[in-house]
């Protein structure tokens, strides 16, 4: 495969935005649980990104991480409307983004038996929703004060998105987000390439 080229802005990422606290996945009525998330290339991409940046999680002895993939409009917006590059770029992501938008059309839950090579835990947006739901019953009336006494060694915690991939699974697309108190977060889109068989941060080439 040949490296990818494009002049584009691959990282956006909100910072110092005031997340509102995350709402569990449920199932209503007849609705079948949130199926499984078996792609093994996808976690690959996850320990990938996750490797990439180390803000959020060096302050963490763990990086704690919602094990719910909410279908959502994700707060950047659009993949196709945020991460744009020329003609070649477009006519390459086109198939990533669509996807990316299937793969995220429904919920799916992390395999908890996958390594992400990270210190990491998986809680359920229930343990979330009544971490926050201490905080908001306590003295101060802050939700992320139920969160920290929750969770005391993690810095906030990361929704994953599902992963987009072009038909041979050589470039791939995903959202992490990262919330950690009030006015605290980001969130991030990664394109990755698969090179040598190791997935690494796309790098455009200047044309």
């Amino acid at each position: 495969m040949r490296p990818v080229s494009a002049c584009v802005a691959l990282f956006a990422a909100i910072v110092s935005w005031g997340f509102p606290p995350q709402k569990p996945v449920e199932a209503k009525g007849d609705q079948a649980p949130a199926e499984a998330y078996a792609d093994p290339d996808a976690y690959n991409v996850y320990a990938a990104a996750l490797a990439i940046d180390g803000w959020y999680w060096e302050s963490s002895n763990t990086i704690l991480i919602l094990k719910e993939i909410p279908p959502r409009e994700w707060a950047l917006g659009a993949p196709s409307e945020v991460l744009r590059g020329d003609a070649t770029f477009a006519k390459e992501m086109e198939p990533v983004f669509k996807s990316f938008s299937e793969a995220n059309r429904e919920p799916r839950v992390l395999n908890l038996d996958v390594d992400l090579h990270r210190p990491h835990r998986f809680v359920s947006g229930a343990e979330l929703e009544e971490a926050f739901r201490k905080g908001q019953e306590g003295k101060t009336h802050d939700v992320w004060q139920g969160f920290r006494e929750t969770f005391p060694n993690a810095a906030g915690y990361l929704i994953l998105s599902a992963v987009g991939f072009n038909s041979e699974k050589t470039i791939a697309l995903v959202y992490l987000e990262h919330r950690c108190g009030n006015r605290c977060g980001a969130a991030n889109y990664y394109v990755m390439q698969k090179l040598g068989g190791v997935w690494v941060k796309y790098l455009p080439q200047a044309q």
